[in-house]
């Protein structure tokens, strides 16, 4: 099953990293998770045991917090939403097609 995420949830510090945190457990315990996420920072999160426990494999795509100010900034001026521009990365779009395309 494939986790898609627009914040690395860990560590887990907030409600909404402790409810993806929480279905995420229950579900890998019936189902192989691969968890494919969102991150402003430039170095990959360390594994740790409590999401070793959880998920098979985690993707990790670096988008910098300069392109999602300016993107939100650009999407001002139009109809879409703020949060679509703040997350949109063409990096995350493709590693989810890829994905996809080798299950």
């Amino acid at each position: 099953m494939l986790v898609l995420s627009s914040r690395y949830p860990y560590p887990v510090r907030g409600g909404d990293k402790l409810r993806l945190h929480e279905i995420c457990k229950a579900l890998s315990r019936h189902y192989s998770l691969t968890l494919l996420s969102l991150s402003h920072s430039r170095k990959n999160p360390a594994p740790s045991d409590e999401n070793a426990e959880i998920f098979d494999d985690i993707i990790v795509v670096h988008l910098p917090l300069y392109q999602s100010c300016l993107r939100s900034l650009i999407a001002l001026a139009s109809r879409e939403p703020l949060q679509v521009a703040y997350y949109r990365s063409a990096e995350y779009k493709n590693k989810l097609k890829n994905l996809l395309n080798d299950k």
